[in-house]
Formats: C-alpha cells, sequence, structure tokens
C-alpha cells in the first residue's frame, strides 16, 4: 500500500506540473527541473485485529533548474500542501495529508508530510478437524 501512496503522490505532481519525478533515488543523469520522492520511516501498528495502522511520512523534494528565487520556492511549497493535502491512489482509494511542513535549503525545496492509513491482515487460522464424541452418564 506504500507504494500506491508515492503512486499517487507522483501522479498528482505530474497531472499539475509534468515534470520528471524520481522515487526513492537517482542512479545517474538528473534532469532537472524535477521531483524526488522519499519515504522517511514507515511504521505499522496493531489495532483491532485484524486491523493495522501504517504511517508514511514523505519527503518531496523540488530541485530547480538553475536559480529560483526563495518567494518562488516558498510560493511553490504553499502549493505543494494545497496539492499533496488529498491525493487518490490507484485503487480510488483517498488519502489525506497532515503535518505538513517544508524548508529551503542549498536552493532545494523538501517538502514534508505524512499519511496515515488502515490495512487490513490476513490471519489464517487453522481449521478444525472433526471430532467425534460418544458421551455417557455414570447411571445407566
Amino acid at each position: 500500500m506504500v507504494t500506491k501512496v508515492i503512486d499517487a503522490i507522483s501522479t498528482a505532481l505530474y497531472d499539475e506540473y509534468g515534470l520528471t519525478i524520481y522515487v526513492n533515488e537517482v542512479k545517474q543523469g538528473l534532469r532537472t527541473p524535477c521531483f524526488l520522492i522519499s519515504i522517511i520511516q514507515p511504521s505499522v501498528t496493531a489495532v483491532l485485529p485484524p486491523r493495522q495502522l501504517v504511517s508514511a511520512p514523505m519527503v518531496v523534494q523540488y530541485v530547480p533548474d538553475g536559480h529560483k528565487t526563495k518567494k518562488e520556492l516558498v510560493t511553490l511549497g504553499f502549493e505543494l500542501s494545497q496539492i499533496l493535502g488529498y491525493v487518490t491512489t490507484p485503487d480510488g482509494d483517498v488519502l489525506r495529508g497532515k503535518n505538513m511542513s517544508y524548508e529551503i535549503s542549498d536552493d532545494i525545496l523538501n517538502f514534508y508530510i505524512d499519511y496515515d492509513f488502515y490495512i487490513k491482515s490476513v490471519i489464517e487460522e487453522d481449521a478444525m478437524e472433526r471430532l467425534d464424541s460418544e458421551v455417557t452418564t455414570r447411571y445407566e
């Protein structure tokens, strides 16, 4: 499901900006301007069986081509909060982002957002085999 969240983010970004999007890492040949999407530290918390709460904190980095002013990057950070506030997964599930923040470091915009969602875990139970018993009383 975490990959579906990444797919939802990349679809939203591509639909809005039409730029190249890299996921997790870039080996060589970074083409700017582009977005880089990485998951920071996902966690899974057991809640009432069979449900689990998945927390997926993400960072979306914008690497401009050339020098962008700080004002332009701040404006883009606000736009990202609007675009990524609600994203739709390929399955049609709508996820709401929370804890949004951004910072500019070395002329790169780092946008942080968390997505939380529930998944249903599969619980395998061994089927009970047939048990025959004969019951009698002592006073027969």
